[in-house]
């Protein structure tokens, strides 16, 4: 099956999937979903944090461009979007393969 994950986005009423020929667009629309700057959609962001740290643990192959998505993400002017990235890099600082590059990009 071409679809490997698929996020329902009940807020918007839409559905977006990931597929694995669409990888670009899909970075573009994550990015999207994960820096909301309005609070009434903190969900979505939480959403699009959480789909991007099951990204980097699931797929191995795409799991350092996923990481620097969300790395970006630590720095990011919307304390919202800034905060939900720290905590998930945090959880995922413990994963043994993803330390070293988690921290070799900190250090950057």
């Amino acid at each position: 099956m071409e679809v490997v994950v698929q996020i329902d986005t009940n807020l918007c009423g839409a559905t977006q999937a990931f597929s694995s020929q669409h990888e670009h667009g899909q970075l573009y629309m994550l990015r999207a979903r994960c820096s909301q700057k309005r609070s009434s959609l903190q969900s979505r962001i939480y959403l699009g944090m959480t789909t991007l740290k099951e990204l980097i643990v699931k797929r191995p192959c795409l799991k350092l461009e996923f990481l620097d998505v969300l790395l970006d993400f630590t720095s990011h002017e919307t304390p919202d979007v800034r905060n939900n990235a720290i905590r998930v890099t945090k959880t995922l600082h413990d994963i043994a393969d993803l330390a070293k590059p988690i921290e070799v990009r900190v250090l950057d």
